[in-house]
């Protein structure tokens, strides 16, 4: 049996996909399933086989459903100290490297952190709210169920349902 001749019989690996999602990441455009599908001429089963193996590699991330984003790799973290000296400067150590602050360079370099302790503070935020949110509706979901097997259990009681009959 011979396939469509729309979808291209050339057989592609994750490598391909992969280096795919990074061109298409330099043009600044989103990776989805349907442009990987047209732009590398294969069907969609094939790149979402090729899509699993890279999520499970962790080359990239999904965004949304059917988009993702290259996993961008970071070195390993250093330790950090910060040691607020007594003539007010304070000493910043990061892995082999040391920065003496003076107490106006200190304070900048609060400003400038305090906008990533904002952002990091949304983040956990949303995602408490969000799992509160999903507690809620599963709460709300067992009601509903308790509240029609009580409303079936009441009208079997007064005799207005059968055994057999549907609530």
């Amino acid at each position: 049996m011979s396939e469509p001749a729309s979808k291209s019989k050339r057989r592609i690996t994750w490598p391909v996909v992969l280096a795919a999602v990074k061109d298409l990441r330099a043009a600044e455009q989103q990776a989805s399933r349907d442009v990987l599908a047209k732009a590398l001429d294969v069907p969609m089963t094939t790149i979402d086989d090729h899509i699993t193996t890279l999520l499970n590699q962790n080359l990239i991330y999904r965004v949304t459903p059917g988009v993702f984003e290259l996993v961008t790799p970071m070195p390993p973290a250093r330790a950090q100290s910060l040691t607020l000296l007594p003539d007010g400067y304070a000493k910043w150590e990061i892995g082999d490297s040391e920065l003496l602050l003076t107490p106006r360079e200190l304070r900048m370099a609060a400003k400038l952190f305090s906008g990533h302790g904002r952002d990091y503070e949304q983040i956990q935020v949303g995602q408490e709210l969000a799992a509160l949110r999903s507690q809620a509706e599963q709460s709300a979901k067992e009601g509903r169920r308790r509240e029609a097997e009580l409303e079936s259990l009441v009208l079997l009681a007064a005799g207005r349902v059968n055994v057999g009959e549907p609530a």
